[in-house]
């Protein structure tokens, strides 16, 4: 009756008990209620079967990939997710999950009008901590003299791309589950950039599709098995034998246990991202961890 109330409202389901003559059993004056309340208490018990009784029905649960404990931070300045995802080590697309609001990856807010950041509870507090560093992290390049960039002249074709002088090119191939955020962050580029210098059109990209990514030239021998040859086959910087003689000592071995995902796993090790985890182990789909299996992780060096 309470549900059914909170519902409908007291006041209906009182006129439904005065004309029942004064029964109480929500069973009782059921045709005596609205029709969306009528439907709303079954599909409540029905909600409340299956979370009790799921496995009876051959039902697994499965932990969301992105975290679910999570915080609200009110933003009173310009901030771009570049930033936070750098200062804070955390992953962009979970960022980009969270607060989907933000289609640009720019949070537009200034001490007239702020705008809410949602993040993981334990980030929120690291958030709190460096919020000064996080605002300060290459504001040059994100928020030019601290000004916006109009959106309509970013998405018009007037973006001014990093400058790639002096950097290495790579071509990355696509990958099933790759999005340009997560090749983004990856190679530790803006997501502006990568669609910039491939011409991307809304961050549409597909499988077998070849990408140009200009990176310092330090960091390319880090990257090389991702370059492909003249022909435009996929060239490994290492051989099959090679990175299987990797010595065990390298890494240590994570089981995964229920209610685990890739992101949780990754916030038990220091410098380790998801992306990390997903290649050592040749995950292609982040939600098919099965209980019992175990993930290489490599040692902090």
């Amino acid at each position: 009756m309470a549900i059914a109330a909170y519902n409908c409202g007291p006041g209906n389901v009182d006129r439904a008990i005065k004309r029942s003559g004064g029964k109480t059993n929500y069973w009782e004056i059921y045709y005596l209620l609205p029709r969306e309340t009528r439907g709303y208490v079954p599909l409540f018990i029905a909600a409340t079967y299956v979370m009790n009784f799921y496995d009876e029905h051959n039902l697994i649960p499965q932990m969301p990939a992105m975290p679910i404990n999570v915080d609200t931070i009110m933003v009173n300045n310009y901030l771009h997710f570049d930033q936070i995802s750098t200062s804070l080590n955390f992953d962009q697309e979970y960022l980009k999950a969270l607060n989907p609001m933000y289609r640009r990856g720019v949070i537009p807010a200034s001490y007239k009008k702020q705008y809410p950041l949602v993040l993981p509870h334990e980030k929120a507090f690291e958030f709190i901590e460096k919020d000064t560093a996080v605002f300060a992290y290459q504001r040059d390049i994100y928020f030019p003299n601290n000004t916006l960039v109009n959106p309509a002249e970013s998405s018009s074709g007037n973006y001014t791309t990093t400058d790639v002088k002096g950097k290495s090119k790579i071509v990355y191939t696509v990958k099933s589950g790759d999005t340009v955020g997560g090749i983004a962050t990856k190679y530790r580029v803006k997501s502006n950039d990568l669609t910039h210098w491939n011409n991307i059109r809304k961050n549409l990209i597909r499988v077998g599709q070849k990408l140009a990514i200009y990176v310092p030239e330090k960091d390319k021998s880090k990257y090389a098995g991702n370059t492909v040859n003249k022909s435009g086959s996929t060239q490994s910087a290492t051989t099959a034998k090679e990175q299987n003689a990797v010595s065990d000592s390298e890494f240590e071995f994570y089981t995964v246990k229920s209610g685990d995902n890739v992101w949780v796993i990754a916030q038990k090790y220091e410098g380790v991202t998801t992306d990390d985890i997903l290649q050592l182990n040749n995950i292609s789909n982040e939600k098919g961890l099965t209980v019992g299996q175990k993930l290489k992780i490599r040692k902090k060096t």
